[in-house]
């Protein structure tokens, strides 16, 4: 019995032991189970700023995107070819610059975040930095904007607030001025969660300075450059506390954690405060395990203690001591053990919600999110990902990352899972083989999960991969024949040249016109000549071979590129004959263009150049065709040309003369000369302005080479706008001078500039700039010109005829010379041409013409003048047939008007 109290202490002592180190088993376990709730918390917060940081640089990535489209718009490159022409704003590059900015106004519409615009203006920059287009003028531009940024970049405007987003403009490989968006950085503050009231927690957006971006009035950090801010560590989460700098700024005062997550691409960054509360309030604390794990020791050196005292006392003392430490033992550990249970039932409620918080994000994402373990097999899949493929969730489940491959790609699928497994993440773009057969391209980012388990978050890119495809197509194939266009006509055209001089063989180059296209079009309609292009492209590329390249440059204009002609020239020469014989036979046949109606018969004209290697340039090659094209039209269509050089050499001369008559409009080579026309007392009445070219380093160039070259290139326009002006200058000189104040001045007009929409207004304009009185100004027209839409041509010379302006029907005789169109038109003057003066005396048929012209006038009640009158006979002749009035060298000849006689003595 003696040994009875000792061997009980030695058990109590064992008991306690026991129970500290059960204890210390839940406080491990607790303590796990502590850390990866947190670890959870913290990963769900990572997400969701980083889900936050992606949507921003989609967003940026939008914009450069958005502005390197705007740079290839149309406009701008119609803008850049009518200057390099040499177009001046007056005169055409205004209307082209209207363009520019109607197309960046629609593109403002329909680009939209939320309801709200995304620019706040677009702009265009010249290749000298001047702005030239803005669709919000009259506004100040305060962001440092430049139109020499000689590549497309992101620009953060911190001081204003704005986003910038600049693209040059290529033309010809030059850069040619730049596109700038300009958005406002408040759009971005969109996707922040900023609400402190709500969900207790701040999020903002920073720079590279640590500058805060967005609403600070929260934060408490002002607008000014932060480093503390930029030297937070990224995509980690700081204890403020432990961060001195950190806890010094406003920050400290209501948050306890901070995260920064950079935005891809960028120097911007997200940052995340919040208390350690709202994170880990749900989370038993640290602190909390610190103190129970201190309990097992203290715990088991009581009983020790206690054990020792026991020892001492007196066997009663002993019993009754056993006994109330059993009694205490038992309460004590079932107040543990209700204690254990409440707080397992906690953590597992507390587990229980943050899985069916994750799991509600994972079921509503917009991604399809696919989770497989490291064998490949799928272990979950969100309703997203079940619609992208076509399978519901349980068949997935069923199925390993290979199932979802084309049977071509299983490799790929493989190789790509190894190097998830081996590298942590990884990001490709991949097909999946959706359940009913067709295949989708998605856009997968994936990474490995603890527990050797793969997450991958895919997104179906297959309209954005087929939009890609279009736009592919529509910049390097023509819509309607599906032909290579212009650009990829080049691009091949430039390959065959370099094979061409790798084996030294000879190519041909055809370029194919249809005859008489135009005729069809305006009689059938665009429908019909649409058929008739796209059978031509049919016919062209079934007769010629599978490498050649047939395009089609536009309208009816096509190209054929066949090359490996052989190293011998005639040899070569013959074969791009037949290939022309046969395309020309081909284009020959009948066409079926619509169902019902008779067959189409069309001819086609060939041009036909060959080469050999890379001598001449791509550009030359192409004109050489060109040149041969218009020899095959001009010698009647519907036949083939080869190309000789003295075809260019003509090309060359007019193209020489077209570049001198531009520098001449710009170089004050052109001046008016003035020929007196007189009445039949040889008093000047009047004067022809006619239009002269002295060069500066060359003898005078005469109007029949210049006038017609003119009109084709459409230079009439403004040198007859300079024509009018002048010649109003000089009739306001004439009349301020009472000795020449009744003269009347006449000048030529061309169809192209009467026909010009704004002409009425430019003689308005330019009489009212001048002062002058309208009466004594004189248009001459041609009968070309007012049978070309002669209702409209008889309603602008009514309108002109308001302004007091007359009219003088020039050439008459020449033409048509019908009387239903000269009784309509109104005319005050009829002239006789000089090719009937000349021959007056001994031609008895223009004799007769001369007559019947002064007869008719004078019953239509007109006025006559004869030009070309020289010798004194054909004077005396007009004079007795009733003409009135005169022009010609026997009066004075063209002359400036220093030399201009203010008085003609009478003739004879």
């Amino acid at each position: 019995m003696t040994s009875w109290p000792k061997r009980r202490h030695g058990w109590l002592v064992l008991a306690a032991a026991a129970f500290s180190l059960y204890l210390a088993l839940l406080l491990a376990n607790a303590y796990q189970s502590n850390g990866q709730l947190r670890a959870a918390a913290e990963m769900r917060l990572f997400a969701e700023a980083q889900q936050t940081a992606t949507l921003m640089s989609d967003f940026l990535a939008d914009q450069e995107s958005f502005v390197l489209d705007l740079a290839e718009v149309q406009s701008i490159e119609t803008f850049l070819v009518n200057k390099a022409l040499g177009m001046s704003m007056r005169y055409g590059l205004n209307a082209n610059l209207s363009a520019i900015e109607e197309s960046f106004r629609r593109k403002l519409t329909q680009k939209r975040l939320l309801g709200a615009p995304v620019y706040e203006r677009l702009l265009y920059f010249d290749e000298e930095g001047l702005l030239i287009v803005d669709t919000n003028p009259g506004h100040p531009i305060d962001a440092p904007i430049s139109g020499h940024d000689p590549e497309a970049k992101l620009i953060i405007d911190e001081e204003n607030g704005k986003i910038l987003a600049a693209a040059p403009v290529d033309y010809h490989g030059q850069p040619h001025g730049t596109v700038i968006t300009v958005s406002s950085l408040d759009l971005l503050s969109r996707y922040l969660t900023s609400s402190t009231a709500n969900l207790g927690f701040w999020q903002f957006l920073i720079t590279k300075t640590g500058r805060v971006l967005t609403d600070d009035s929260r934060t408490g950090l002002g607008g000014a450059p932060s480093p503390t801010l930029a030297g937070i560590p990224p995509a980690k989460l700081i204890p403020i506390g432990e961060r001195p700098k950190l806890a010094m700024t406003p920050l400290a005062a209501d948050f306890d954690l901070v995260l920064r997550i950079p935005v891809a691409h960028t120097e911007l960054s997200v940052i995340t405060a919040l208390p350690a509360s709202l994170l880990y309030g749900h989370i038993t604390s640290q602190r909390v395990l610190y103190f129970a794990s201190s309990v097992p020791p203290i715990l088991l050196l009581s009983a020790l203690w206690i054990s020792r005292m026991r020892q001492r006392t007196q066997r009663l003392e002993a019993d009754v001591r056993e006994s109330n430490r059993d009694r205490a033992e038992l309460k004590d550990r079932n107040d543990a053990l209700t204690a254990e249970i409440v707080r397992r039932q906690t953590l597992e409620r507390q587990l229980r919600e943050s899985e069916e918080r994750y799991r509600m994000y994972i079921e509503h994402a917009p991604e399809g999110i696919f989770v497989a373990d490291n064998l490949g097999r799928f272990v979950d899949a969100n309703p997203s990902a079940c619609a992208m493929v076509g399978y519901s969730r349980s068949e997935l489940l069923r199925m390993t990352v290979t199932d979802l491959s084309p049977p071509d790609q299983v490799s790929v699928y493989l190789a790509a899972f190894e190097q998830i497994l081996a590298n942590g993440r990884h990001e490709l773009e991949i097909t999946l083989r959706r359940k009913e057969g067709h295949d989708i391209v998605g856009s997968l980012r994936a990474i490995t999960l603890p527990g050797d388990f793969v997450m991958g978050f895919c997104t179906d890119i297959t309209a954005r991969k087929l939009a890609e495809e279009q736009i592919h197509n529509l910049a390097y194939f023509d819509p309607l024949t599906e032909l290579p266009n212009r650009r990829l006509l080049l691009d091949r055209l430039r390959q065959t040249m370099v094979v061409s001089s790798r084996h030294q063989e000879y190519g041909a180059l055809l370029m194919i016109d249809l005859d008489h296209f135009k005729d069809l079009n305006d009689t059938q309609g665009h429908d019909i000549g649409d058929r008739l292009l796209t059978e031509v492209a049919r016919r062209l590329t079934a007769s010629v071979r599978r490498e050649d390249t047939v395009a089609r440059l536009g309208g009816d204009e096509y190209v054929i590129v066949a090359g490996e002609l052989g190293t011998d020239e005639s040899g070569a020469a013959l074969l791009a004959e037949q290939i022309a014989e046969q395309i020309h036979c081909a284009l020959g046949r009948p066409y079926m263009l619509e169902e019902g109606r008779l067959t189409y018969h069309s001819s086609a004209s060939v041009g036909v150049t060959l080469f050999c290697g890379q001598e001449i340039g791509v550009e030359l090659l192409l004109k050489q065709a060109d040149v041969a094209l218009y020899q095959a039209k001009y010698a009647g269509r519907n036949t083939i040309r080869f190309f000789n050089p003295d075809m260019q050499a003509a090309i060359d001369a007019r193209a020489t003369l077209e570049t001198a008559l531009r520098r001449a409009m710009n170089s004050d080579e052109l001046s008016l000369y003035f020929q007196p026309q007189v009445d039949r007392d040889g008093r000047v009445i009047g004067a022809e302005a006619l239009l002269r070219w002295l060069p500066s380093d060359a003898e005078p160039i005469s109007p029949t080479r210049f006038i017609p070259l003119a009109e084709e290139t459409g230079l009439i326009i403004p040198i007859g706008l300079w024509v009018l002006e002048q010649a109003c200058a000089q009739l306001g000189a004439w009349q301020a001078d009472a000795s020449t104040r009744e003269l009347v001045l006449s000048i030529n007009v061309s169809a192209c500039q009467f026909h010009q929409p704004d002409f009425v207004v430019q003689v308005q304009e330019t009489i009212a700039e001048f002062g002058i009185d309208a009466t004594h100004l004189k248009l001459e027209l041609t009968e070309s010109l007012v049978l070309d839409r002669i209702d409209q041509v008889i309603a602008r010379m009514h309108m002109l005829k308001d302004l007091g302006v007359s009219f003088s029907l020039d050439d008459f005789g020449t033409g048509y010379s019908s009387l239903s169109y000269l009784k309509r038109l109104p005319i005050d003057q009829v002239k006789i041409d000089q090719s009937f003066v000349r021959d007056l005396a001994h031609d008895q048929n223009d004799a007769a013409i001369v007559r019947a012209v002064l007869a008719m006038s004078r019953s239509l009640g007109l006025n006559v003048i004869a030009e070309g009158v020289e010798t004194a006979e054909q004077f005396d002749f007009l004079l007795s047939h009733g003409c009135e009035q005169f022009q010609g060298y026997l009066f004075g000849k063209p002359a400036p008007i220093d030399d201009f006689p203010a008085k003609v003595i009478g003739v004879g």
